[in-house]
């Protein structure tokens, strides 16, 4: 317990992300910023990448199609490795928002269950990329390859994203203003 003069604080955070719809078995994610990130692209080796999240970069169509999967750690060579289905996809901000629905068969619930209790949070996109521009990084002179004509095809549930903050929206603290925990200071 404190003593006179100090004081205590309280702060709550939300466990379980506040998209989350168990009925509809749905839930908001952001599943690109277009971070850096280092990828191995077979006809040009090791590069550093960079996603153009302009709208005129980004193919959606076929992730606004109702027919995106929703994988298990990018895996493709069974039927089980889907998780569900991309059913609604936007960019806005410089990030790419979705809605995820999640099979009610009994191999997905575990990891269902693993998102609506905020668990599991991370995510990532796969995509395909078109068209490339190259240039120098001005503080490091690094290449960077910005991919300028790309289209994601599908979105996985990963335990670790290459794009930090490509989550499950409500995963970060929210208070009253939507941008920190809501807390209380008390002097005793």
């Amino acid at each position: 317990m404190p003593t006179t003069g100090q004081s205590i604080t309280a702060c709550r955070a939300l466990a379980a992300p506040v998209t989350v719809d168990r009925a509809a078995r749905t839930v908001e994610v952001i599943w690109s910023t277009g971070a850096r990130a280092r990828n191995f692209v077979p006809s040009l080796g090791l590069i550093t990448e960079e996603l153009d999240m302009a709208p005129d970069a980004v193919r959606m169509d076929g992730l606004r199609s109702g027919r995106a999967p929703v994988l298990n750690t990018h895996r493709r060579g069974d039927a089980r490795d889907v998780l569900g289905r991309v059913t609604t996809a936007r960019l806005e901000g410089g990030r790419g928002h979705a809605t995820l629905q999640f099979s009610a068969a009994a191999d997905v619930e575990p990891v269902w269950q693993r998102i609506a209790d905020g668990t599991l949070r991370a995510v990532s996109v796969g995509y395909r990329v078109h068209r490339y521009d190259q240039a120098p990084d001005a503080a490091t002179g690094q290449t960077i390859h910005r991919a300028v004509d790309w289209e994601p095809f599908e979105i996985s549930i990963v335990p670790i994203p290459v794009d930090a903050a490509a989550i499950v929206r409500g995963e970060e603290p929210q208070g009253a203003d939507g941008s920190m925990p809501a807390c209380a200071r008390r002097s005793v």
